[in-house]
């Protein structure tokens, strides 16, 4: 970002009460799910991903590109409401009563833990 736009985005802020622009992050990275549910328990390897994160506000994509990719999105405004997050250097955490979804930045292989 140039020290312009971070200037103007500054001033504006503090001036006009808006948020400067900000662009989403997005990876491609490993992810773990496990449901709580008698009919699906768990993946048993790791499924590729695509993770994207703007302010705080989560997507993923479990198996982008291919038919039935499963969406997840977490909110900022709902964490520690309706879902629990975990930062790890190894990735992120994300429990809910449904679900635990654990994104990996690097393939973890069998291990699917931080």
């Amino acid at each position: 970002m140039s020290a312009n736009k971070l200037l103007v985005g500054t001033v504006c802020s503090l001036f006009l009460g808006t948020a400067p622009p900000v662009d989403a992050d997005t990876a491609r990275v490993h992810c773990h799910l496990h449901v709580k549910s008698p009919v699906m328990k768990r993946t048993n390897s790791a499924a590729n991903c695509q993770f994207s994160q703007s302010q705080g506000n989560v997507h993923v994509v479990m198996n982008p590109g291919l038919p039935g990719g499963l969406q997840f999105v977490f909110p900022a405004s709902k964490q520690n409401v309706t879902y629990q997050r975990f930062n790890d250097e190894a990735g992120i955490q994300f429990t809910t009563p449904e679900l635990t979804l654990k994104v990996f930045w690097a393939d973890p292989g069998t291990r699917h833990s931080f």
